[in-house]
Formats: C-alpha cells, sequence, structure tokens
C-alpha cells in the first residue's frame, strides 16, 4: 500500500477460515509472531507464567479464541489440575477458569 508520503507499508490479508462474519484483515509483519509449538506440561504450570491460552467466553465448555495469559493460580484438587489465568477482554483484564489445561502454549520470541 502506497502511503500519502509516498512511501509503501507492506500488509498481509489475513482471512479466517471458518468465520464468515469477519471481514478480511489487513496485518502488518510487526503484528504477527510465530507460531507457538511447546505445550507447557503440567509440572511446569506455574503462577505468574506468561503463556497463550485457549478460552470461549460464551461457553467454557467449548474451545474458543487464543489469547496472551498470565497464569492466576494452579491447583491440584483431588487429583485433578485447577488452573485460572488472567487474559485481556478488550482492555478489561480478566481471570478465568481454563477448561483446556492440555493446550497451554508458551509465547514464542520474535
Amino acid at each position: 500500500i502506497r502511503k500519502a508520503d509516498n512511501t509503501e507499508q507492506l500488509y498481509y490479508v489475513v482471512m479466517l477460515d471458518g468465520y464468515d462474519e469477519v471481514d478480511n484483515m489487513n496485518v502488518r509483519p510487526d503484528e504477527i509472531r510465530p507460531r507457538a509449538h511447546y505445550i507447557y506440561p503440567a509440572a511446569e504450570l506455574k503462577k505468574e507464567l506468561k503463556c497463550m491460552v485457549n478460552f470461549n467466553l460464551d461457553n467454557s465448555a467449548e474451545r474458543g479464541f487464543w489469547y496472551d495469559a498470565v497464569l492466576a493460580s494452579v491447583a491440584k484438587k483431588g487429583g485433578k489440575l485447577s488452573v485460572t489465568a488472567k487474559i485481556m477482554l478488550g482492555a478489561v483484564p480478566t481471570d478465568v477458569k481454563l477448561t483446556f489445561i492440555d493446550d497451554i502454549f508458551r509465547i514464542e520470541s520474535r
């Protein structure tokens, strides 16, 4: 895209597959980060860990969108792991109970 000052800015057009109601997005290269590959094992989950989690705002029992998060608590209750995380929903930090604790990813550096 050529800007008014005659410089150019590269954008990627991002299309979300399966989300017909969402328009395509123009994304600058500096807004794209490496794909997360490393899944934290339960033994590495600790309070204050910065990570990426899956959460569905409408139905926490189903998979939703990926959010950057900070783990707020990690507790083992009756042999089952319970994890809450602080995620940003808009501009509001919100504590949520995670359902899918087997898919907590490390945020990869650029």
